[in-house]
């Protein structure tokens, strides 16, 4: 189980700030990751990883137990995850080098950045 699989995990169990430092250290260790910009398999994995995260603060923001205030800041950085993981994914469409198995991935996580910008703009 990565470890954005964890803090989703701790989310459902109701522990909010045992999962918020579960996301917390899976960005950090995404960010210090290596990053070859010539390696697709690479990148694939950092922009997964990014989804993860994104999807492990959406479920911290739609827990059962999350204010609509307290919400607010785990929709905005479930969007910026999700923002990172279409960035990679774009690249690597652009560049010619996105694998055939990822491209609906990459169109998943479009869908997912539309939806979590709608729910920020209170749609």
């Amino acid at each position: 189980m990565t470890r954005a699989g964890v803090a989703r995990a701790e989310v459902r169990l109701g522990h909010r700030s045992v999962a918020l430092d579960a996301i917390r250290r899976a960005e950090r260790a995404t960010e210090e990751a290596p990053d070859d910009p010539s390696n697709g398999g690479q990148r694939g994995a950092r922009a997964e990883a990014y989804q993860d995260i994104a999807e492990a603060y959406a479920a911290l923001a739609t827990h059962q137990v999350t204010s609509p205030a307290d919400a607010k800041p785990h929709w905005t950085a479930a969007c910026r995850m999700w923002q990172r993981s279409a960035d990679v994914w774009a690249d690597l469409r652009r560049r010619g080098m996105l694998a055939g198995g990822d491209a609906s991935k990459a169109d998943t996580v479009a869908r997912e950045l539309d939806r979590c910008k709608a729910r920020l703009d209170g749609r």
